[in-house]
């Protein structure tokens, strides 16, 4: 079995006192397609968007 590119535990997010993401897990093996499916408000966006923060603080660990 390959190694996950990108594993994820256990992620939440908070905007204040409103939770957006609760406890989100996921793998994504080499070659995999993922999609985040919704409705409005689910917190599709926000998980992208905490994956995006995170990858550009490595990247900055990374060049510097």
């Amino acid at each position: 079995m390959q190694a996950p590119l990108v594993q994820v535990r256990e992620l939440s997010v908070a905007h204040g006192a409103q939770v957006a993401v609760h406890s989100a897990s996921f793998d994504m093996l080499p070659g995999e397609r993922m999609a985040l499916i919704g409705g409005s408000g689910s917190g599709k966006t926000t998980i992208a968007r905490a994956l995006l923060r995170h990858l550009a603080m490595l990247m900055m660990a990374f060049v510097s």
